[in-house]
């Protein structure tokens, strides 16, 4: 960390800055899990445009020279962040989510912030989600709201791993009409252990939020969103919503993999205790012909016919796994992801695991089953 900070701080013509900090192994130490920068007096950091950090430690203090001569309390790095540093100059603000201190010191401070990104926690074990559901979790969850609501108009938005949903009214009343891109994303099952309940699911935003996208974010052209779907249907409704949107070019839709009230014995799986269970795949399930159909009838009722992209994961796909000793003792179900687009031809085309397709014909809102 130090070198990157002298680095830093000596090369006064950089703009964009990414630093992503991983925990090596299980030593425990002071000096080998310090996650932030030891700020010299009266140095300057450069005019940073463009901020991406991974499982900084806002909160470290260390007290220096000065604080022991004056027997003051050292003061947390995001205040030194904050005196270091032109915040009024960063645009692009890419980070897991921070602790309540850095939104408090970083209040009206980011008045020339253009994209935000809050992403889940890096930790040991890997992406983790924020599954805390007492009075405490949810007023940070309130004070992120609170936060997002007081920035200047942001053209992108991105918010994941926050457990429960954020509540959007306040967020889209002060950035809608500016968004060009939203992106609110949770893991499927993150949370299930914590709130003991084995068949808890993700929240999703409902049909009648949806439709408010079309009137308090119009503009937008990229979105990506979590749809919730029941055992042996698709999500109709939603995807009805999602073509109201007329200047989609965008669009990545996550659907669940499981069906947590479901359970099957786990193949390959030995525990003297219990047996081992695991969720059944939701049905129908996210096959090639679906995606594709999917895609070729979302562009035939969007009105303006602008939709090139279509993204369709089922499952916590690419999620990012930490180097702890996580293993399953048993092969689960894969994740999957289709990608649709439109070639420059006018033709629809789909990919993803199970190989192409660019020929379907069906209707996908009038068939009540189909797989390839």
């Amino acid at each position: 960390m130090a070198q990157t900070y002298k680095d830093l701080t000596r090369c006064h013509n950089t703009h964009t800055f990414a630093l992503e900090i991983f925990q090596a192994g299980c030593v425990v130490s002071p000096y080998v899990d310090q996650r932030a920068f030891v700020f010299d007096a009266n140095t300057r950091l450069p005019d940073i445009k463009s901020l991406t950090l991974s499982r900084y430690d806002w909160n470290y203090t260390r007290a220096s020279w000065n604080d022991r001569f004056l027997a003051r309390q050292p003061r947390p790095s995001v205040e030194l962040w904050r005196e270091s540093m032109d915040w009024t100059k960063l645009e692009d603000l890419d980070i897991d989510l921070p602790p309540r201190i850095f939104l408090d010191t970083m209040k009206d401070q980011l008045t020339g912030l253009q994209s935000l990104a809050f992403r889940p926690q890096w930790d040991f074990w890997g992406d983790e989600t924020l599954c805390g559901f007492d009075s405490e979790v949810q007023e940070m969850r309130n004070a992120y709201v609170s936060f997002i609501a007081g920035l200047p108009s942001l053209r992108n938005l991105s918010i994941s791993g926050t457990g429960e949903l954020l509540e959007m009214e306040p967020m889209l009343l002060k950035h809608g009409h500016t968004l060009r891109s939203l992106a609110i994303h949770e893991f499927e099952k993150d949370c299930a252990y914590q709130t003991g309940n084995r068949t808890w699911r993700r929240l999703t935003i409902a049909v009648e939020e949806l439709g408010h996208l079309h009137s308090m974010a119009p503009n937008l052209d990229s979105l990506s969103l979590d749809l919730h779907r029941e055992h042996g249907n698709w999500p109709i409704e939603e995807l009805n919503v999602l073509s109201t949107l007329d200047n989609l070019i965008d669009l990545t839709i996550h659907i669940s993999l499981e069906d947590p009230t479901r359970m099957t014995h786990a193949n390959g799986c030995f525990s003297l205790s219990s047996p081992c269970l695991l969720p059944e795949m939701m049905e129908p399930r996210l096959e090639l012909g679906a995606a594709r159909l999917m895609f070729r009838n979302l562009r035939q009722q969007q009105r303006s016919k602008r939709l090139r992209h279509l993204r369709l994961v089922a499952g916590d796909y690419a999620r990012r796994e930490g180097g702890g000793l996580r293993f399953a003792a048993y092969e689960p179900n894969e994740p999957v992801m289709y990608r649709c687009r439109i070639e420059n031809n006018g033709t629809d085309f789909c990919m993803g695991p199970t190989g192409f397709s660019n020929s379907r014909t069906e209707d996908f809102f009038g068939a009540e089953s189909y797989n390839d």
